[in-house]
């Protein structure tokens, strides 16, 4: 037992050392053992946790926040990996394990009330976990803006665009448009602009309930056995840097399975943004 802890360690000192260099060619396998030695660790808390029947308040906060912790961890090294850790991309990181603390926190009190093994709730609590810290990463990779002959969905293009058009600009400022377009958003030719990647991360509010449920005297003088009303809203704020109209629009939206329909899946274009929605119900029972 001595002899497996004592090479497990070494590996992840390797690998520590391995993710210092972003560039090195064993970089993505180290990230990846790391993630996953992460995780069962984090599988193993959850199971001890449970399995020692602490009560919740003992029980959420460590799980919670060693979720945030390991997700915040997987989300640096991706950006690592693409070059791409700035201020502004290690803020939006910053929020974004906090939030999948909050949602392992969530789901660890509705589970503590549930009839599961320790191994179940562990098994329960990671799946959720491992898999919002894994999307989020995948955000990092960023997004595709569509191909300006078929529209154009970022703000500076357009305004290059209009510049060149312009009949009142001046040869310089038509010359310095041109410049810019060249330089910038007409890379990887041949299709002008269909190959311009923006990074996306976005932080979502993506919905949130309220109920209240009436006393049963009230509702037995309305004639109900019980009545609850509730307010709900889905998508009602956005945060993110993206330029674009939205950055979970794609030209396909998951209709097809070719290359093509693949490709397209992170081009911008050809589709509307979720829209906000409010509603408001009222539940009874006779």
């Amino acid at each position: 037992m001595f002899t497996i802890g004592a090479g497990l360690l070494l590996l992840v000192l390797v690998a520590e050392y391995i993710v210092v260099d972003a560039k090195d060619a064993n970089y993505p396998v180290a990230v990846a053992g790391l993630t996953a030695l992460s995780f069962a660790l984090f599988l193993v808390l959850a199971i001890t946790l449970k399995n020692s029947g602490v009560r919740l308040i003992y029980l959420v906060p460590p799980l919670a926040s060693s979720s945030g912790l390991i997700s915040i961890r997987y989300i640096h090294l991706r950006l690592n990996l693409q070059n791409n850790f700035t201020e502004e991309n290690a803020r939006m990181a910053f929020y974004a394990a906090i939030a999948i603390a909050v949602i392992a926190g969530q789901l660890a009190t509705a589970l503590h009330y549930w009839a599961l093994s320790p191994i179940g709730f562990g098994l329960a609590l990671l799946g959720p976990s491992y898999g919002l810290t894994n999307f989020v990463g995948n955000l990092t990779d960023g997004f595709r803006n569509s191909n300006p002959l078929i529209g154009r969905n970022n703000q500076r293009p357009a305004e290059i665009e209009a510049i060149i058009e312009s009949p009142t600009a001046s040869a310089t400022e038509k010359a310095d448009a041109l410049i810019e377009f060249m330089d910038v958003y007409k890379e990887l030719s041949p299709v002008p602009g269909l190959n311009l990647a923006e990074r996306a991360d976005f932080l979502r509010w993506r919905e949130v309930g309220i109920t209240y449920t009436a006393p049963a005297s009230f509702a037995q003088k309305l004639g109900f056995s019980n009545l609850s009303f509730n307010v709900s809203g889905r998508n009602l704020a956005l945060i993110t840097g993206y330029q674009g109209i939205d950055p979970e629009m794609n030209a396909v939206s998951g209709r097809g399975n070719g290359l093509n329909d693949r490709f397209l899946d992170g081009v911008d274009a050809w589709s509307l943004p979720l829209p906000r929605r409010v509603a408001f119900s009222v539940r009874f029972g006779f």
